[in-house]
């Protein structure tokens, strides 16, 4: 699968995170959590995962056309504490 994103949106996280979607994303390639998100946001879900040291939460979406299927990231912050406690459970 495809993961794309917003360029605009990339630069903006790296200035308030320190961190890129190219580098948040490698969260996918090891051991992660995917939940649903909650609230009106409907069709997103959250990964929970490690890049380097921290655990990281990314909002993402599947989307799939008839040229095949597409995970565009939203956004992505530190995982909160209670985001921490749903990835060590698992």
């Amino acid at each position: 699968m495809d993961i794309s994103y917003d360029p605009a949106k990339n630069l903006e996280l790296i200035r308030r995170r320190g961190i890129s979607f190219e580098e948040a994303k490698t969260i996918f390639l090891k051991p992660h959590l995917i939940t649903p998100r909650e609230g009106d946001c409907q069709g997103q879900s959250l990964a929970i995962g490690r890049h380097k040291d921290k655990l990281w939460t990314i909002v993402f979406e599947d989307l799939e056309d008839d040229l095949g299927s597409l995970r565009w990231l939203i956004t992505f912050w530190p995982s909160t504490p209670q985001e921490k406690r749903k990835y060590h459970d698992v």
